[in-house]
């Protein structure tokens, strides 16, 4: 749809990275909501109870984990491939 408006690339990369970003944030949330329900409706025996501190620090570390995760191994792949 962009290539037939006439889009200028800058603004394809914006979107698909905003793409991106929504979808690394869902998959997270669905991880920390995940984890809570398994916890409560197993009483305890799996999962993780999260409380506001706990969730934004998993948050936090599964986002920033995973974007460094992708810095890396496309580092790697841009010195192989170079």
């Amino acid at each position: 749809l962009l290539n037939e408006v006439g889009a200028p690339p800058r603004l394809k990369t914006h979107i698909a990275g905003e793409s991106l970003l929504n979808d690394g944030s869902a998959f997270v949330f669905f991880n920390i909501f995940y984890n809570m329900d398994l916890y409560r409706f197993t009483n305890g025996k799996h999962g993780t109870d999260f409380d506001w501190g706990s969730g934004i620090v998993y948050f936090l570390k599964l986002s920033l984990g995973s974007a460094a995760l992708g810095t890396a191994i496309g580092l790697v792949l841009v010195i192989f491939v170079w």
